[in-house]
């Protein structure tokens, strides 16, 4: 099984990375220019939307920069972002503006920009960032500011401000779904001196309360001797518990759990009769977030081992109890207490009981074992389009297609900043079919590809983008025909 348990908060970052001109389907934002005595407001027609050109230059922090300028007197260069979040809002409220508005926690706008103007005739360095606020002009409160000759962060709002003032703040910028950022120069032409403005990238973050995914317990039942395999550990470390939890285990008179104290130190919890063990430290968290990690925990004779691998090597942690743990029925709690409380926001890639225990040597083979397909064969968990088939033992998709993109697809827990190796063979003879990935967070597509678009045999590898929790695989076709998938698999690369 592959399971994402998130936390209490959706995290969904926007900019011009996948953009591409006239669609707003890879990436829902635009950029326009304009030349003006006033500030234009977001709907003025004087607007101009730019080129593809002017979108690669805003995909990523290079110093390469889109600009606007203007030598007319009394005119100042502008450069406005849009940001629709009415797909966002459709996909998630039912299209229902003052839900998103609701569930907002925050709205920042991070943009890389500078701005040049005339000052009693000398060049003003002053550049400033304002979003638009509901029913107003451009307020000037909590406008973001490089007053520098260079390209540097503007951060708006600008201000520290109290949580609640935040969330207001953060309302007040969605205007009918969208959100609006002005980027321009503080004062105009003055016919000689240029009203110049550059932008090298902007990234736009939103906040949304979301209710944390909750794994229901598990009933396990133990003997003598047993191991728990949990695969793939992945916290995102911005969780605000003082303990996380990994697991925790038991029934009405004994319990075991693994958690993270203070100072990411490993603790082993052991409880008899409503009385916890006092255990040693085990090893602690060392890794970045979202950086896998995998655990071998196993019990046989009042001995407990616990083997943690990391990207640093495998670690062994021992505690000898003075009394057995008893054989019989537990529940499992998955990055949670047995009081439901949520105690970690993680990925896991696999989890195992096993019957036995593990030799040193053993337990370093287990837990550096490569790692397993995550692609189910053609079954009953794909959408399989009308027009396929699937051969008995699942291996095989055949789409007799009689129009373009009847596709047959599948939607994958998957890890972000993760580096994945994706294989499959497709006979087309006229290679119309191909294999596509879109990288998701929370249902809102982050990015889309196509990984392979010929017939033959396809080996390659791609890296999950931050911020994302599933992904799309679709087996689909641009033309009629007859079009074989086989042997579609998906593993994450140490």
């Amino acid at each position: 099984m592959a399971i994402y348990v998130g936390g209490d908060t959706t995290e969904l970052e926007y900019n011009f990375f996948t953009k591409v001109a006239g669609s707003m389907v890879e990436c829902p934002m635009k950029f326009y220019w304009a030349k003006a005595t006033d500030l234009l407001l977001p709907n003025d027609p004087n607007w101009h939307e730019t080129d593809q050109n002017n979108y690669d230059k805003l995909k990523k922090q290079d110093s390469i920069s889109a600009m606007a300028d203007t030598t007319t007197a009394g005119e100042k260069a502008q450069l406005l972002v849009e940001l629709d979040l009415n797909g966002l809002c459709n996909s998630l409220y039912d299209g229902n503006i003052s839900q998103l508005k609701n569930e907002i926690k925050s709205l920042k706008v991070s943009a890389y920009a500078r701005a040049e103007s005339s000052n009693s005739g000398q060049i003003l360095y002053d550049c400033k960032c304002i979003v638009w606020r509901s029913n107003d002009n451009w307020a000037n409160s909590y406008v973001g500011r490089n007053k520098n000759s260079s390209i540097q962060e503007i951060i708006t709002p600008n201000q520290d401000m109290t949580a609640d003032n935040i969330v207001q703040w953060s309302k007040d910028r969605i205007n009918n779904g969208l959100v609006y950022v002005l980027i321009t120069s503080e004062n105009p032409s003055d016919g000689t001196i240029a009203s110049k403005v550059w932008i090298d990238y902007i990234n736009i973050t939103l906040k949304l309360n979301r209710q944390p995914d909750k794994m229901q317990p598990i009933e396990v039942e133990l003997g003598e001797e047993w191991s728990i395999l949990i695969k793939g550990f992945s916290p995102s470390g911005d969780s605000t518990n003082s303990e996380k939890y990994l697991f925790w285990m038991g029934n009405d008179s004994e319990a075991i759990s693994y958690r993270y104290i203070t100072g990411n130190i490993g603790r082993l919890g052991i409880q008899h009769n409503l009385q916890w063990s006092t255990t040693p430290n085990m090893p602690t968290f060392r890794e970045k977030k979202f950086t896998a990690n995998n655990y071998l925990i196993q019990y046989k004779n009042k001995v407990y081992t616990m083997y943690h691998l990391d990207s640093q090597g495998v670690r062994k942690g021992i505690f000898t109890d003075n009394i057995d743990f008893s054989a019989g029925l537990y529940k499992f709690y998955l990055a949670q207490t047995i009081n439901g409380n949520l105690q970690g926001d993680a990925f896991f890639e696999d989890v195992q009981f096993l019957d036995r225990v593990f030799t040193d040597q053993e337990a370093e083979i287990i837990l550096k074992d490569k790692n397993p397909n995550i692609v189910p064969n053609f079954n009953s968990s794909w959408y399989i389009h009308p027009n396929a088939t699937v051969n008995l033992d699942g291996s095989i998709l055949t789409l007799v297609a009689t129009a373009n993109y009847q596709g047959s697809s599948i939607i994958l827990p998957i890890l972000p900043n993760n580096r994945y190796k994706i294989e499959v063979e497709i006979e087309d003879i006229n290679n119309l079919a191909h294999v596509a990935i879109t990288q998701r967070c929370n249902n809102i597509n982050i990015s889309a590809a196509r990984v392979f678009d010929n017939s033959g045999t396809y080996n390659g590898e791609f890296i999950t983008q931050d911020k994302i929790n599933t992904l799309v695989i679709a087996c689909q076709n641009t033309g009629t025909g007859t079009f074989r998938f086989k042997n579609l698999r998906l593993k994450r690369l140490n």
